[in-house]
């Protein structure tokens, strides 16, 4: 974090000496998982994660030749399914049910290209980000129908990974703020992987307010 915020100060001090435009935006979205297999299915099959709530944070700065921005972005996706399970052979109609939790903290640098270059309120863009992805400790908590067994809650460690984004969007310029909507596709875990380990990825679809520092 304390790294993420030195690159900002960073960009905002080289912004403000050559005349260039600096906006920080918030938003948030829903992302949705497309793989691996043990990420979707739902449980018992796999965790069962599906659309997860997204918050953004993003620093965009501007350069005044060319139709690029450079852009620096923390992402929090939280995670979350339930499901039901049984033992095999079955021991009663449902034996437990079980409520997983965890998140991803994303930090991000990146660019956005625009499709139409000049001043106009419109300005549709094609975007590349690398991500670093903590994925957060996930807990499980088990509700056992049979009173005999008490309820129980396991717990797996985090880990980081490190992928990248493919996206589109649109800004609308106002006299105030900027709105924005995006879409991207995520690979969490292009680099970094253990052996066996599956490619983790995503859909997402976003909005956020932009205001200008700068």
């Amino acid at each position: 974090m304390k790294k993420m915020m030195m690159v900002l100060m960073v960009i905002l001090f080289v912004a403000a000496g050559n005349g260039q435009s600096f906006k920080i935006g918030i938003g948030g979205g829903l992302v949705n998982f497309t793989g691996p297999a043990g990420f979707t299915d739902e449980y018992p099959k796999g965790i069962g994660y599906g659309m997860e709530p997204m918050i953004n944070l993003k620093g965009k700065l501007g350069l005044p030749v060319f139709p690029l921005d450079l852009t620096a972005s923390i992402n929090y996706i939280i995670l979350g399914s339930e499901g039901k399970g049984n033992a095999n052979p079955p021991i009663i109609v449902n034996a437990h049910s079980v409520d997983i939790s965890s998140s991803i903290l994303q930090f991000g640098v990146g660019a956005e290209y625009s499709l139409i270059p000049g001043p106009l309120p419109i300005k549709p863009y094609i975007s590349f980000d690398i991500l670093v992805n903590n994925f957060g400790e996930t807990t499980s908590k088990y509700d056992w129908e049979s009173n005999s067994i008490p309820d129980s809650e396991f717990k797996t460690d985090g880990f980081t990974r490190t992928g990248i984004a493919l996206g589109a969007g649109v800004d609308l310029k106002t006299p105030v703020i900027d709105l924005n909507a995006n879409v991207k596709y995520h690979l969490h875990n292009l680099i970094g992987k253990e052996d066996g380990e599956d490619t983790v990825s995503s859909l997402s679809l976003g909005v956020m307010v932009l205001f200008s520092v700068l």
